[in-house]
């Protein structure tokens, strides 16, 4: 039987145009929630699925993620490490442009990415901050702070952020 587990969260953005439905959820592994998963891209059909501790790996081809293609996917993997990951998939209905960072800080599990068919246009970070990122909580701060102020003048900022 397919069952997220109950600490999910249901995000929707709205404005006078249109609605934008969001779905997050921390997986502590997708690899074992392909049901799920696939509940949420092709019966319910929100717009953009955030997933934190996915688990993924660079042998886990998106595929598997999204059967019908109907997403774009996003993934940040944990690398050299178990656990761990961020990644999104955005229905390919949505026009979404991935926001690129500095090489200094690709250990940090982060992806940002613009929406840019919303009015305005949206960016959304989703971050997975392990507890044990004490020591890497600047270079985070860091990053963030470099991706806002490159921010375009007419964009909404959401972070979703878990700790």
């Amino acid at each position: 039987m397919c069952q997220l587990e109950p600490q999910t969260s249901l995000f929707f953005f709205t404005n006078n145009a249109s609605a934008l439905y969001c779905f997050m959820f921390n997986a502590k592994s997708i690899m074992n929630k392909f049901c799920e998963l696939h509940y949420l891209l092709y019966v319910v059909c929100y717009d953009c699925i955030f997933v934190t501790e996915s688990w993924l790996t660079a042998d886990t081809n998106d595929g598997l993620l999204d059967p019908q293609c109907r997403y774009t996917i996003m993934r940040n993997d944990r690398i050299n490490n178990r656990g761990g990951g961020v990644c999104a998939l955005i229905s390919r209905s949505r026009t979404a442009a991935q926001v690129a960072f500095a090489d200094i800080y690709s250990s940090l599990e982060i992806i940002a990415f613009d929406l840019l068919d919303v009015t305005p246009a949206l960016r959304i970070f989703i971050v997975y901050r392990p507890p044990y990122y004490d020591k890497k909580l600047n270079s985070m701060q860091t990053c963030l702070l470099s991706a806002l102020l490159l921010t375009p003048g007419k964009i909404r900022i959401t972070l979703l952020w878990v700790i």
